[in-house]
């Protein structure tokens, strides 16, 4: 990265590309240009020169950095590029914001302290990144923006996270966002998500190189000699820093022969370290002294603290930057007062060559002056973890304060402040307590930052410090262990460490042995052991109702509807349902706070044995216990059965949210299990939207998520991942995959009540394909495993596959009686998608049968139904049909409301909007739909926007005008045949 001053040379071709990039964006599309290179190759020069040609076309240009010692400071590089803007000229671009993505930001940006921030569980930080995502788009609403980003290889965590979620959601407006990182250095989530960009075409990377000898030549003085230039070109490899560092070397005279550097991760090639270091050796006491407070106080630098760090008065400070900027060692920046260094080697050099006992002491003056100034913890806390002495009850106050405060956006730095406060804290009998604490508190950041195996050694550093009499703590702690085993997927481990601990328990039928029984049972719920899970189960019911404990009694009831559900006990099913919706029904949600698997576990059973609204009322009100009570890892499975109850219903929008939300918390926590299941059923509604490409793509994300594992997560990823296949027009892939993530034909590693669905998808292969016998095989399978089962949703997909069969056979009547009862029997089940996928097979057996007249009025009304329910993969092949029987069809998505409309609200948004029309508070609509206060006003800024009202009196008037059209918009054709 050449000096400032220096001409533009040997980069034609990152020029080049850097004007096809911002064309683009002129022209409204979205563009990421990446720059990769070694330190000193010249990405900042280039970013630059990119920030000067856009400010010169007019192009709102904002530009942030990363810095190498204040990697810990949440939303740094954003704060840096983007709050002096917000701060000055901003605001009136925000308007269009609603409340909640205002609050979000309000928790990032300083200059927006006065605001209330945004409250969310540490799982949910994908919030914040969203609300960035939307304070991006509406910056660049009425012009480009250029966002230009150097050194993100410093990114700290929460500046990576929400990088890579910017990538992974690229938004339709016309954003350059432009980065330069060091290759090999940038943080894995955001490698990764910079990685599947730069192969879906979002974004170009460009591998910036040496210059050659000529060019080199063309960056040098010239009146050195030939020689002195070979060799400079030689000793720089072509990198153009390291060439202008040597070359101002050879200007000054300065002898190489000092190396103040440490040896550090970028081995900068040690004739540059030393010429840098000949540089500062140069200085006076007093530039020196200054320029060794700037390198503590920060990159950029403001004058005063840099000044208080080097224990310089102001008018000694003003006369040492005269000197520090003659020669070009800092530089203004566009604020007042404030300076950066010519390059980060420079601080570097400036940091590592000053000393540690003189580092420490500048680090203690730079927070105090913070204190005095009422600077943010994570910014003073910072300075207190480099100055600190054991013992230092102040220091240890402030690390532990600034975990806690950053904790929601930024775990990662929340855990490593909790750990800075630890090494604080002497080991004595009578510190115990406090360092145990501390220990969960990192144990629990690190876990929600995805740092998996960090956290599950924390916790069991925090076990050996409870003390052996406590039975309650020790359970509790060591469940929390098995929970981050069981994350890791070290099953065994898990359940040896759970049947330890209760093999040691001195009484078999205490709490903190039923605890112990609905934990080791919930680990094996999706394990290939389909017996085990209602074993377990019915052990930890008699434990809690003998002990008379309701909360527990809930969770072993849940535990074991599930555990019925995996051997298909439809029966059990039933009567566990009822007996845990009785004990949940009686109990508070203070009361459930400590149960609250007890939601996931009913929730799941009663979605999946086609009790879709309870379900959905139980996966609610359990998310709302999750999120008032702070227990967040238990946010992804409740989301995911919540999600599959709304698609069941048709809700595939509410579904597909539910979905996406999962997706991320389990992006971000490194939870692979319910990352692929929850990709696997985004897989499942894709295919049903018509999303094909979207279909294969999360289905593949699910399968390389669960990589190996044979658990039902892993095995559902592969069956949902065959019937995208089979949409997508390869049957015979199709077939392979499902018999692969099956276990053969059997299909033994799904359960037994969902092995119909599976059998109709192999029947549908078959018979595209043309093996009709095959076919009917599957079908026949189909049949005996809907038996006795009691499902009506079950016995319609085997009906369907036996009236597909019949059709390829030449029998359409009969074909006809059967999918028509099929469609009564899923409609019946409440999943009217299902139901007008079999009222397809009937226009088409009607068809065969030479009744074209009700064939066409049945695929009509179908077509129809199913552009409703957006279910457009569905519809195409209802239209497909009729243009089959010489009908034309308008080649039509499902339609989507115009701005205004109340059909334009999803479904809970238009409960909510209902609710306040009938007058209910903020608060009596999260009691009445197991909500909190803060997602209903979420919920209600949408209505407002969408809508285009800005009170609840002109939200009820418009209700009143416009719910009877949107509730038939909602409901339409449900009784089709």
């Amino acid at each position: 990265m050449s000096g400032g001053r220096a001409a533009l040379v040997g980069r034609g071709r990152e020029v080049e590309e850097m004007g096809r990039a911002l064309a683009a964006v002129e022209a409204g599309s979205c563009r990421v240009l990446l720059l990769a290179g070694e330190p000193g190759i010249g990405k900042t020069r280039l970013l630059g020169e990119l920030g000067a040609r856009t400010r010169d076309r007019g192009v709102l240009t904002l530009v942030g950095r990363s810095t190498e010692f204040e990697r810990e400071m949440p939303f740094g590089v954003f704060v840096g590029a983007l709050d002096d803007h917000l701060a000055a000229d901003g605001r009136q671009s925000l308007q269009q914001l609603d409340q909640a993505v205002l609050d979000e930001l309000a928790g990032i940006f300083p200059s927006w302290a006065g605001r209330r921030p945004g409250g969310h569980l540490r799982e949910e930080r994908y919030r914040t990144y969203q609300a960035v995502r939307s304070l991006l788009r509406a910056l660049c609403g009425s012009r480009p923006l250029v966002l230009i980003l150097d050194d993100v290889h410093w990114a700290d965590p929460a500046s990576a996270e929400s990088l890579a979620y910017l990538l992974r959601h690229p938004m339709d407006a016309p954003l350059l966002l432009a980065m330069a990182f060091r290759a090999g250095r940038v943080p894995p989530p955001l490698e990764a998500a910079l990685a599947t960009a730069t192969k879906e075409g979002l974004a170009t990377q460009l591998e910036v190189a040496p210059l050659s000898r000529n060019e080199a030549d063309a960056l040098l003085r010239p009146d050195l000699a030939a020689g002195v230039r070979a060799q400079l070109y030689q000793d720089s490899g072509g990198n153009p820093f390291y060439l202008l560092e040597l070359s101002r070397a050879t200007a000054s005279g300065s002898s190489h022969g000092v190396d103040e550097f440490a040896e550090d991760a970028d081995a900068v090639p040690p004739l540059v370290r030393s010429a840098i270091a000949a540089e500062l050796g140069a200085l006076g006491a007093q530039e020196r002294r200054l320029l060794d407070g700037a390198a503590v106080a920060g990159d950029p630098f403001r004058l005063d603290l840099a000044a208080a760090a080097g224990a310089l008065s102001w008018d000694d400070a003003l006369a040492a930057l005269d000197e520090l900027q003659s020669r070009d060692l800092v530089r203004p920046t566009e604020v007042a007062a404030q300076f950066r260094f010519r390059h980060p080697i420079v601080r570097r050099a400036a940091y590592q060559a000053a000393g540690a006992g003189w580092r420490l002491g500048a680090h203690a003056r730079v927070a105090t002056k913070l204190a005095e100034w009422g600077g943010p913890p994570a910014a003073l806390a910072h300075h207190v973890e480099a100055c600190a002495q054991p013992g230092d009850e102040d220091a240890i106050a402030i690390l532990t304060e600034a975990g806690r405060v950053v904790s929601a956006h930024s775990p990662a730095t929340a855990a490593r402040w909790f750990r800075a406060a630890l090494r604080l804290i002497p080991e004595t009998s009578r510190t115990v307590s406090r360092r145990r604490e501390l220990l969960l508190s990192m144990a629990d950041t690190l876990r929600t930052a995805g740092r998996l195996d960090e956290s599950r050694d924390r916790l069991r550093d925090a076990l050996r410090l409870v003390d052996p009499a406590d039975v309650s703590m020790r359970v509790e702690v060591v469940v929390a262990c098995a929970g981050l085993e069981y994350l890791l997927r070290r099953h065994t481990e898990t359940l040896e460490l759970l049947h330890h601990t209760l093999a040691e328990l001195p009484d078999q039928g205490s709490l903190q042995a039923a605890l112990l029984k609905v934990a080791i049972g919930g680990d094996l719920v999706w394990s290939v052991d389909q017996t085990a899970p209602g074993t377990w189960a019915r052990r930890a019911l008699r434990d809690a109702e003998h002990l008379v404990d309701l909360p527990m009694q809930a969770s072993a009831l849940g535990l074991l509807a599930m555990g019925a559900w995996r051997v298909g006990d439809l029966n059990s099913v039933t009567e566990a349902i009822q007996a845990a919706r009785g004990a949940l029904d009686d109990l508070t949600d203070a009361e459930l706070a400590r149960r609250v698997d007890a939601f996931i576990w009913l929730g799941w059973a009663e979605a999946l044995s086609e009790r879709a609204d309870e379900a959905i009322r139980h996966c609610e009100r359990g998310l709302a216990i999750v999120r008032s009570s702070g227990q967040g890892h238990l946010l992804t499975p409740l989301l995911a059965g919540l999600g599959y109850a709304m698609q069941w219903q048709g809700r595939l929008s509410d579904a597909i949210e539910c979905y996406d939300d999962a997706i991320e918390i389990a992006l971000l926590t490194a939870t692979k299990e319910t990352h692929a299941l929850a990709a696997g059923l985004r897989a499942s509604v894709a295919t049903i939207s018509g999303d094909l490409r979207g279909a294969l793509r999360y289905g593949q994300q699910a399968m390389e998520v669960a990589g190996e594992a044979a658990d039902l997560p892993a095995v559902a990823a592969g069956l949902f991942l065959a019937e995208a296949m089979l949409e997508a027009g390869d049957p015979r892939g199709c077939i392979k995959q499902m018999l692969r993530s099956g276990g053969g034909a059997d299909l033994l590693r799904d359960e037994r009540p969902y092995r119909p669905f599976w059998y109709e998808i192999l029947t549908r292969a078959e018979l595209a394909l043309g093996h009709i016998d095959a076919a009917q095989s599957w079908a026949e399978r189909a049949e005996d495993n809907a038996k006795g089962l009691g499902l009506s949703g079950r016995t319609g997909w085997a009906e369907r596959a036996r009236a597909a069969v019949l059709l390829a056979t030449g029998d359409p009547r009969r074909a006809v009686d059967l999918a028509r009862s099929s469609a009564q029997l899923l409609g019946a089940a409440g999943n009217p998608i299902e139901q007008a996928r079999s009222h397809i097979l009937t226009g088409q057996a009607l068809a065969a049968a030479g009744d074209s007249q009700r064939a066409v009025a049945t695929l009509r009304a179908t077509e129809a139904e199913l552009a409703a329910w957006g279910a457009e993969g569905y519809r195409q092949q209802a239209a497909r049909e009729l243009r089959r029987l010489g009908q034309r069809t308008p080649r039509r998505a499902s339609r989507k409301p115009a701005a205004g409309e109340v059909a334009e609200l999803t479904a809970r948004e238009l409960d909510i909007a209902q609710l306040v029309q009938t007058g209910k508070t903020n608060r009596e609509i999260a009691a009445t739909l197991y909500l909190s206060e803060k997602t209903v006003e979420r919920h209600l800024t949408h209505i407002f926007v969408k809508l285009g009202v800005s009170s609840r009196t002109a939200l009820a008037s418009t209700l009143t005008r416009r719910i009877e059209k949107s509730r038939r918009e909602h409901e339409t054709g449900t009784g089709i045949g």
